[in-house]
């Protein structure tokens, strides 16, 4: 590939302060070191990204060359990119980042449903047109997905997402928030993730209940994440949940929190529990393994994956297994010392930045068949 080829990343949307986001940039900050001229295409820009803005007929023009690359990050439905898509004479590589089931949101909200369906039904005509693209899959999960909706396998890798797992070392916590939450005498259990409902919150409310019922002991759950107002009948339930249970005291949604907040409950926790019903990753995963918080999670979808080995793991999403999987992690050192030990071990061999960046490159040269001269 000489120097003229250039490279276009497109996603419907792009900000810095998600997974997705994170794996675009990762993306184009990897191809600018290697030396190929990258560029990002959105429908949006939000944050402080709009310098990344990039007219869309000097896209149309790019693509129209066969001799440059699309990298088109499909994670919603996007009507706009399925038209770039079929004017597209460039290669083509698409990292799929995988789309929720609309199951999860028919009972709450239409406008999600809709969206969620269209866009797997999108997922399934890009399978059937681009014949000649290769997929980049999160995880091999997702790699699966796609060999199951008719992939040929050999167009389809697994690249994890580009991550700011290293950026946490520049984030000062909030002492404040560390010194209160260490200041209880109750153990602290963390999950962060968006208030969805595929994300299992209903589980971690069960499982609360459950720790408080069968070992007597005081425990608090933060629930960090962005309050969606299109699933406010989700919330409702959650709320009712809380109440029915007489959780008040032991339940808190914090909405999204910044950077330094985020980093305190981080540090200042007991365990990591997720119950996620369906992830293509779980990036918050590997952050709590790279803070070195324990992590008990359920193993469906991508979890078991992402976590690797060596980790507290369910088979099932079990109240009580899960309880006294957190109530050993809390009074059992060696348990504590190993799940951090093994945790952050698993980040370091398989998700650095060093590592990601290296199979991104290999897999993209494998498509591209060389690096720039």
């Amino acid at each position: 590939m000489g120097l003229k080829s250039k490279v276009v990343l497109a996603h419907q949307t792009l900000t810095g302060g998600d997974a997705i986001g994170h794996d675009i940039l990762g993306m184009y900050r990897t191809l600018t070191g290697l030396g190929y001229e990258a560029y990002i295409y959105a429908e949006n820009y939000l944050g402080d990204l709009a310098s990344f803005r990039f007219d869309k007929r000097e896209l149309l023009r790019l693509i129209s060359r066969p001799d440059n690359v699309l990298i088109y990050h499909h994670s919603v439905f996007w009507a706009e990119g399925e038209e770039i898509l079929k004017r597209c004479k460039a290669r083509v590589i698409l990292k799929y980042h995988n789309i929720t089931p609309p199951e999860f949101f028919e009972p709450y909200s239409p406008l999600h449903f809709d969206q969620t369906s269209k866009g797997r039904e999108q997922t399934a005509r890009l399978l059937e047109s681009i014949d000649q693209g290769w997929w980049f899959a999160d995880s091999e999960f997702n790699r699966q997905d796609l060999l199951g909706c008719g992939l040929c396998k050999e167009r389809a890798v697994v690249v994890p997402p580009f991550h700011s797992l290293e950026a946490w070392a520049e984030v000062k916590p909030n002492i404040s928030l560390v010194r209160n939450v260490l200041m209880s005498k109750r153990k602290q259990i963390f999950f962060l993730g968006r208030v969805a409902p595929n994300k299992g919150h209903k589980h971690l409310l069960g499982i609360v209940k459950a720790f408080r019922a069968t070992f007597h002991e005081e425990i608090h759950l933060w629930i960090t994440g962005g309050i969606d107002p299109y699933l406010g009948g989700y919330m409702d339930e959650l709320n009712d949940t809380i109440r029915d249970g007489q959780l008040e005291d032991n339940v808190s949604f914090t909405d999204k929190l910044p950077l330094q907040d985020i980093k305190a409950l981080f540090l200042a926790s007991d365990a990591f529990l997720c119950m996620s019903e369906h992830e293509g990753f779980c990036v918050p995963i590997i952050e709590a393994q790279y803070l070195r918080l324990p992590l008990v999670t359920y193993g469906g979808t991508a979890l078991r994956e992402t976590a690797g080995r060596k980790q507290i793991v369910l088979d099932t999403v079990d109240y009580n297994l899960a309880a006294a999987s957190l109530y050993t992690v809390f009074h059992d050192r060696d348990v504590k010392e190993f799940c951090q030990e093994e945790g952050y071990q698993n980040v370091s061999d398989r998700f650095s930045h060093e590592r990601i960046k290296e199979t991104f490159r290999l897999s993209f040269n494998k498509v591209i068949g060389s690096e720039p001269a």
